[in-house]
């Protein structure tokens, strides 16, 4: 892995001998760390909830790293000393132009202390379980010992006699009496209804899967994922600086003297739309204005310079007020006299095509619910023949129909919840709910039945993953296409990429954000999404026919 992504970046690496060595001391420590959870575990439940606890707090630190200026100095200080934070801190050297050897040599040295400790707990844990193999011999051979001892001292003194007349079992002990008394038949029961066996498959089916450990597991991976989207950016807008973004029309000469400010931050825009999208897409509260040609010219003149200002549609009333009256004042500072800004009908609502952290929220939720629907459907079905119930379900009322759909259900249930959970967080973003409803309905109909598809076809976790993994990656990289096919790109390309199911769910998403919705778009896209959902319902449907029979 670590020489697959070094190709990939090699034009960014200065310093390979200490890259080199980064990789191979970080590779010791995480298959040691793995060493010791295949040593600790029995069964694959058990690993999917092990594993949780060992992957995040190695990932987070990461991110704080990443993230430094959002936090407590004092925080940034002490999470280098988690492995994955240190490799970050040498692997910034070796990028570098210039190295602090005595920095790397440490860090290095550490991850290897820290391999070499994960190494010791595992051979611990080894010679433990050698020992507690080798009692429970011992223990067994002893015991054997004393049972053939006392048969050779009591000889046949040990053995029962049946009493005259009684049944009595293999080991002497005697039978009860059987019941004698007449039975009367029951009553016909009449056969209940569809409904009723779908909702009690669907009740077992959710008490199963949150009991089940490695069902469990992806739910845990999932909220990790839906959580991580949707806090950091609350996180990072609590620490922003009061933001503008401005089109200078003039290139205005003061404006880029106050850009200096350290208690605030002016981006200026190429483009009236480059900064109505800044505005509009960005994170957190940002104003955005328009300075005319002679904005420069009217300085110091005495006279009242408005300006145009602009704000997104979910932006804060109260932090809209704060804003516009601090630039208000550094701008009247800086030109001698007095601005105001006008907000009057000026507000932004994102395009149809909206990027920025509307678009990583929104493609969060494709990636929860796609990961929801194909890997947590597949499992339900798994679990069910591994265990062999169900066959002894299809002996009762229910039908292989009525089991398939309760699967389905319970897939778009847990579906719905992460949907929602990514909705609330983006709740302010939502222009259209009726649009964010279909699309919802659109995507967890595709992805539950993808999920389908793939229990019917697996018979273990194994085979699930084989079928399983192909089309979740298929959903996920679909969804990042946008990022590797450029606007360059031929225009049948751009225009095949357009219709993978991955953007197509995306896409639909960001319409309920948007403040036009295309009709050109709308309709195309969500067509298209249940074209592709019925056509799988049919092979879902085909598939049942051929396992029913």
């Amino acid at each position: 892995a670590g020489i697959v992504i070094l190709g990939i970046n090699h034009a960014f690496v200065v310093h390979w001998g200490l890259t080199t060595l980064a990789v191979t001391c970080f590779s010791l420590f995480v298959v040691s760390l793995g060493l010791w959870v295949g040593i600790k575990v029995e069964t694959r439940a058990q690993l999917s909830i092990l594993v949780w606890p060992i992957f995040i707090p190695l990932l987070f630190p990461m991110i704080i790293y990443l993230l430094g200026d959002l936090f407590p100095e004092i925080l940034t200080r002490l999470i280098v000393v988690i492995p994955s934070a240190t490799m970050l801190t040498v692997m910034g050297h070796a990028f570098a132009g210039s190295v602090t050897w005595g920095t790397c040599l440490l860090g290095l040295g550490w991850i290897l202390a820290c391999a070499g400790a994960a190494l010791a707990a595992t051979v611990w844990l080894v010679r433990r379980r050698d020992r507690e193999a080798e009692g429970r011999a011992r223990a067994r051979e002893e015991a054997v010992s004393r049972r053939v001892s006392v048969s050779a001292a009591n000889g046949s003194a040990g053995e029962e006699v049946a009493r005259p007349g009684r049944a009595v079992t293999p080991s002497g002990r005697p039978l009860a009496a059987a019941n004698t008394r007449s039975m009367t038949a029951a009553p016909a029961r009449r056969r209940p209804s569809g409904i009723r066996i779908f909702g009690a498959l669907v009740a077992k089916d959710m008490r199963e899967a949150i009991n089940n450990r490695l069902l469990l597991s992806i739910l845990l991976g999932t909220a990790f994922v839906v959580l991580n989207g949707g806090a950091l950016p609350l996180l990072i807008q609590a620490r922003m600086k009061p933001t503008a973004i401005v089109y200078d029309e003039g290139r205005s000469t003061i404006l880029r003297g106050l850009a200096g400010g350290g208690q605030f931050v002016v981006g200026l825009a190429e483009s009236r739309q480059e900064m109505e999208e800044a505005v509009s897409e960005g994170l957190g509260t940002r104003l955005g204005l328009v300075l005319p040609g002679d904005f420069d010219a009217r300085a110091g003149s005495g006279q009242v310079i408005e300006l145009d200002g602009y704000i997104a549609h979910w932006a804060d009333p109260e932090k809209v007020r704060q804003l516009t009256a601090m630039f208000e004042e550094q701008l009247g500072l800086a030109t001698w006299g007095t601005v105001t800004i006008d907000l009057e009908g000026h507000q932004l609502y994102p395009t149809a095509g909206a990027g920025g952290l509307i678009g990583i929220n929104l493609l969060t939720l494709v990636i929860a619910v796609s990961t929801l629907g194909i890997a947590l459907v597949p499992l339900l079905l798994v679990e069910e023949k591994e265990s062999h119930t169900l066959e002894a379900m299809l002996v009762s009322p229910a039908r292989l129909t009525h089991i398939v759909l309760a699967k389905a259900a319970v897939g778009g249930v847990y579906c719905l919840l992460a949907l929602a959970v990514v909705a609330l967080f983006n709740a302010t973003w939502i222009v259209h709910w009726d649009i964010l409803l279909l699309a919802a309905a659109l995507t967890v109909a595709l992805v539950v039945g993808l999920g389908l598809l793939v229990g019917i076809l697996a018979d273990s976790p194994t085979s699930a993953a084989f079928w399983g993994g192909p089309l979740l990656l298929l959903l996920i990289t679909s969804a990042l296409v946008e990022l590797w096919v450029v606007s360059g790109a031929p225009a049948i390309v751009r225009q095949i990429a357009t219709w993978l199911p991955g953007l197509l769910m995306l896409n639909l998403f960001r319409l309920s954000a948007a403040g036009e919705v295309p009709a050109t778009q709308l309709w195309p896209y969500a067509g298209a999404l249940a074209g592709m959902a019925a056509f799988v319902y049919l092979l879902v449907g085909w598939r049942l026919q051929r396992w029913g029979r």
